[in-house]
């Protein structure tokens, strides 16, 4: 048994260890609601020090989302720092290690977008994250809804504003998601080093193999100019390179469609954006969410919103005429301004906090038919519930530990 308390909630278990902090299970003892508690493992005197963790210091700056871990709450005590979040089931690189194959195109696309509304939302309000991997990108799966699944990025703890002064910390980011930039320069990137982590975390999704394994910053660059061709030097002359990262075997660049045969053409042409050598040319977070790749997800979720907003209309001029028997209805949640559901990627509900609508349940197997279609349900193996796993232990690569 932990000898770890923390007022106001109830510790079950230690779920996670990591160099900085420790993570557990506990349960809120008003509410009855579950959470994972991360204690740091930095002293903290006071919620006002100056070595305040600049994972709560930023994320406290950046509004809520769907697509962002949620950090509900904050205890201090005895000089130590918790931070009570969002519980999820598991992360990505997990997801992705029980299964005996890569995810299918369409799951790893409703994936990929709601990574992508994460970190829009992130770099739009002036931060970028600087680790995204498969170890940071969360997963919970809705009981009753098979095969849909909340994503959101978590692990905050590298965030660094925009605007900060350059040059930044070095050496930031998980080896295998580096961008070139971040290879080749002492501290000057940028947030398209999220978008190229992006890229490689959206390659593993698809064939369950790292995209750039590397065993040190040398091979690295080796593998992304077998893939992209050698830089020329006009290009290398934009970055502020490290002396001793210059000198490179001439490559051509390989056909993208060769790489992923079996990846549709829109599939490959957001991969190739994604993986664009000088972060100038890669494409932005905000472009990205305006792909035609994700089109008609987002257009059917914006459809969906008028939908709750018609219904909504509809109710309530029934229920000013006549009254009608409850028991062919029943209240079906609303989406507001704070939801969690996936299907609001950005923006605002066009629903009042206060509204209800009723759906008959005629209407309530039509939805149901229709977000089967929309998640995919119908494919064999992604009906399958996802194990609950509440925390992950980061990946580590064999030549690390030696």
């Amino acid at each position: 048994m932990s000898s770890f308390t923390l007022e106001g909630y109830k510790v079950l278990e230690l779920i996670g260890e990591g160099a900085f902090s420790k993570v557990y299970l506990v349960k809120d003892r008003k509410l009855g609601n579950y959470y994972a508690a991360k204690q740091l493992q930095d002293k903290c005197e006071n919620l006002d020090d100056t070595t305040f963790d600049s994972e709560v210091k930023l994320i406290k700056t950046v509004p809520s989302h769907p697509n962002l871990v949620n950090i509900v709450g904050l205890v201090h005590a005895n000089n130590c720092l918790t931070l009570i979040m969002d519980l999820m089931d598991m992360s990505l690189y997990n997801l992705m290690e029980r299964r005996h194959s890569a995810l299918s195109e369409s799951r790893a696309r409703r994936i990929l977008l709601q990574i992508v509304c994460g970190l829009e939302h992130l770099h739009r309000n002036g931060v970028f994250h600087r680790d995204i991997k498969p170890e940071n990108i969360l997963i919970k799966h809705v009981h009753g809804l098979h095969g849909k699944e909340i994503v959101r990025l978590g692990d905050f703890g590298t965030l660094e504003r925009i605007d900060a002064p350059k040059p930044y910390t070095p050496y930031i980011a998980t080896r295998w998601y580096r961008a070139p930039e971040c290879l080749l320069t002492d501290g000057y990137y940028g947030p398209k080093m999220d978008i190229w982590a992006l890229g490689c975390s959206f390659y593993e999704m698809v064939t369950r193999e790292p995209l750039f394994p590397g065993r040190g910053e040398e091979h690295m660059l080796e593998l992304i100019h077998d893939l992209l061709g050698t830089p020329s030097e006009s290009l290398l002359k934009k970055f502020k390179k490290n002396p001793e990262l210059t000198n490179f075997k001439k490559r051509l660049p390989q056909d993208f469609r060769h790489l992923l045969p079996t990846l549709s053409a829109g599939g490959i042409a957001v991969m190739k954006k994604m993986i664009a050598y000088h972060p100038n040319q890669r494409i932005s977070a905000s472009d990205l969410l305006n792909h035609m790749y994700f089109s008609d997800l987002t257009n059917l979720s914006r459809r969906k919103k008028l939908s709750t907003f018609s219904q909504s209309v509809q109710s309530l001029n029934v229920g000013t005429k006549r009254k009608e028997s409850t028991k062919n209805f029943s209240f079906a949640r609303k989406v507001n301004l704070r939801s969690r559901d996936p299907s609001v990627w950005s923006g605002d509900s066009g629903v009042s906090g206060a509204t209800f609508h009723r759906l008959s349940i005629e209407d309530q197997t039509k939805r149901k038919r229709n977000l089967e279609r929309m998640w995919g349900m119908t494919d064999g193996p992604e009906k399958r519930h996802l194990s609950r796993q509440i925390c992950h232990i980061p990946r580590v690569a064999k030549h690390e530990l030696q």
